[in-house]
């Protein structure tokens, strides 16, 4: 006969893992089906865990939607030179994160992702478990999904993202130099759009122009071409070819100055002004600037002791 305090040590063991274990408390059906644990061809079979039942369904169908992802993402990475399965999952991510909500975007395949919904979940099982003295539910969803959506989605990544390539190459093929400063914004407006909805390569790429580009405006001058007391002609030049521009430049002067008149001619613009309180005093300048969006341009013309040049 074994001794009372092993019959007590049993007795309290066993009511210690009664108490630690999980317990199914409610369930939706008397049993649960073979398909939550296992995979069913033409499905995605997804499992969400929370502390209420409709926070457990919504995770589950976050998977189904982190699913297709990784799906497409297993296809992609196989036949790209992507460095990594984790960065071609954030590439499709992103790709589907982008053009699901385009409503440019009316391929039918796109439905799939669009319109995940529990209304198109074909079968479901929930349960409540209770375990430690907390009460968890887990929601399983088997969700129609099959390999023809696959390979759409698939095939349409690839196109996109080769859309997107050759609309970047586009601008930076650009051929001879630009003749505005309005081209060159414009250009970095449209990379700027396809930075934001390409996949992670073509981001960079466009990125990478952009900040090129932008370095270019600052590589814009403002060169003399005549300047005499009243009259100053300059050109903006970028790289030494004329460039033009549809803003109005930005005059000042450290001294009192009346500007006349701007005009502006095919190759330079003429600033005619009147001196006022400014002869006899070195260091007097007329500036003559551009803003353009922040980046600034200028170039200052001295007042005193001008001459042609």
């Amino acid at each position: 006969m074994k001794p009372f305090y092993l019959i007590a040590f049993g007795l309290m063991t066993t009511l210690l893992v009664a108490c630690g274990g999980a317990k199914v408390v409610n369930k939706s059906s008397k049993k649960k089906p073979g398909w939550t644990e296992s995979i069913a061809q033409g499905y995605i079979i997804a499992k969400g865990a929370a502390y209420s039942r409709d926070e457990a369904q919504s995770r589950a169908l976050v998977k189904v939607n982190e699913e297709i992802v990784n799906s497409i993402a297993v296809q992609v990475v196989s036949t790209s030179s992507m460095s990594s399965n984790e960065e071609t999952v954030n590439n499709v991510s992103s790709f589907i994160d982008d053009f699901s909500s385009n409503t440019e975007v009316t391929s039918e395949y796109f439905e799939a992702i669009k319109g995940i919904s529990v209304n198109k979940v074909e079968d479901f099982y929930w349960e409540e478990v209770k375990q430690d003295g907390s009460t968890k539910f887990y929601y399983y969803m088997k969700y129609p999904f099959s390999q023809s959506e696959l390979n759409a989605l698939i095939s349409d990544y690839e196109r996109v993202s080769a859309e997107q390539r050759a609309e970047i190459k586009k601008v930076t093929d650009r051929e001879g130099p630009y003749a505005s400063v309005e081209d060159i914004f414009a250009d970095i407006k449209q990379l700027e759009y396809l930075q934001e909805i390409s996949t992670n390569r073509n981001a960079d790429l466009a990125k990478e122009r952009k900040d090129l580009l932008e370095d270019m405006i600052l590589d814009i001058k403002v060169t003399r071409v005549l300047d005499s007391l009243g009259v100053i002609e300059y050109a903006l030049k970028l790289y030494g070819e004329h460039i033009t521009t549809e803003q109005t430049p930005i005059i000042n002067s450290n001294c009192k100055v009346s500007i006349r008149k701007v005009k502006e001619y095919r190759d330079y613009t003429q600033v005619l002004y009147d001196v006022q309180r400014c002869t006899g005093s070195k260091g007097n300048y007329i500036s003559v600037g551009y803003d353009f969006d922040g980046f600034d341009v200028e170039q200052y013309f001295p007042i005193s002791n001008q001459h042609n040049r």
